[in-house]
């Protein structure tokens, strides 16, 4: 029978933290803030930036409202499309690696800066 081999990855952390000793003038070992500030920035590196990081800690969206106070939500709205709108609003988004959502609110903000209301 094949028996089972776990890791216990906090206490690897301790070790490699407290423990582990590092060779004389070792380049590639970090601790302390040279630890996490390299870890940030494999992490910024993978998940494609500073936002994406602080997205994956917190979880959820980020606000899209830079000023947003924390717990703040965003306003949704439905709309009914046609078809025809529904798919070329789809073929510019996936051409432009965009999601719809985006495409909208920047045609709605265009839209509002031409027709202010009085």
């Amino acid at each position: 029978m094949a028996m089972s081999k776990t890791t216990d990855y906090a206490e690897l952390a301790e070790w490699a933290e407290n423990e582990m000793q590092l060779r004389e003038g070792s380049t590639t070992a970090r601790r302390g803030r040279a630890a996490a500030a390299k870890g940030r920035a494999a992490l910024e590196a993978a998940l494609g930036g500073p936002a994406a990081v602080e997205r994956a800690i917190r979880g959820g969206r980020p606000p899209l409202d830079p000023d947003a106070r924390p717990g703040q939500h965003s306003r949704s709205r439905t709309i009914r499309l046609t078809t025809d709108l529904n798919d070329r609003l789809d073929a510019l988004a996936t051409e432009q690696h965009r999601r719809p959502s985006d495409i909208m609110r920047e045609a709605l903000a265009d839209y509002l800066k031409r027709h202010r209301a009085s």
